[in-house]
């Protein structure tokens, strides 16, 4: 029975065992813990975007939002925020997607099938031009209604998170703006997190070792994919275009899981 048991060992940890089954002398196992902390910092990403008869009307246009989204932020925070642009384009303005999700679209379809001219009495599109201005700005110590009342502004001045947007545009941040939550200072957690999923490995080290009738020793290394401390959201794309290191993210402004997940080695004696 004991045999057996020490056989299904082996062919568990034989992946992750860093030697020959005759003469092991480390193993590797996954170590995690979590925990729950109340965010201290708002990383908000706002994607201006504007459309005129021309290029100089659009990015007139576009400027001028953001002349009034950094006067709202001052008029709501009571202390001074950089905001950064992170992308400035300006280029023709394409179809309207809308124009496709008409009914009108496939009545012209279907009339060009047949040889028909489409409809001529059809509205064409009135901005040539548009520009997109990307900026990014942290409120630390951020208060729920300070960032309710900023949304509702933005939304009032036709800048950003329309009404009308999809819940799912807005939590992905797809071709829009949005709001995630983090720590100022992740680092101050790490040393726990660390410590309890040392503590996991380590058992179940034991465990096995035991099986070897062997000892477990030193921690020879810790390796793993992903960032040191994750969150519940991942926008990489975002961090990269800031140049910063946001740290751990959430959707939720009240809550944010952070998670340390890695690989632990362990020496066998």
């Amino acid at each position: 029975m004991k045999k057996s048991v020490v056989a299904l060992i082996f062919i568990l940890i034989f992946p992750v065992l860093t030697q020959g089954t005759e003469n092991q002398n480390s193993i590797q196992l996954n170590g995690s813990a979590q925990m729950v902390v109340k965010p201290d910092i708002a990383h908000c990403f706002i994607r201006i975007k504007s459309e005129a008869d021309n290029f100089d009307n659009s990015l007139k246009a576009a400027n001028d939002k953001l002349s009034t989204l950094k006067e709202i932020i001052h008029n709501i925070l009571d202390k001074p925020v950089e905001v950064e642009t992170v992308s400035y384009v300006t280029k023709p303005k394409g179809t309207d997607y809308s124009y496709y999700e008409n009914k009108q679209y496939f009545v012209d379809m279907a009339k060009a099938m047949k040889g028909e001219i489409p409809s001529e009495n059809i509205e064409k599109e009135k901005f040539e031009a548009e520009t997109i201005i990307s900026v990014y700005f942290g409120i630390s110590e951020f208060r729920d209604e300070q960032i309710l009342v900023l949304k509702d502004k933005l939304s009032e001045k036709n800048i950003a998170f329309d009404k009308k947007s999809s819940f799912m545009s807005e939590t992905l941040g797809q071709d829009s703006s949005i709001i995630y939550y983090g720590i100022n200072d992740p680092d101050i957690y790490l040393g726990q997190l660390i410590a309890s999923a040392h503590e996991k490995a380590k058992k179940q080290a034991e465990i096995i070792a035991k099986a070897l009738n062997k000892k477990v020793g030193d921690i020879m290394k810790i390796s793993g994919c992903g960032s040191v401390i994750e969150g519940t959201v991942d926008i990489y794309d975002k961090s990269l275009s800031t140049g910063k290191d946001l740290g751990p993210l959430s959707a939720d402004s009240k809550k944010l899981v952070i998670k340390f997940d890695k690989d632990f080695e362990f020496e066998l004696k």
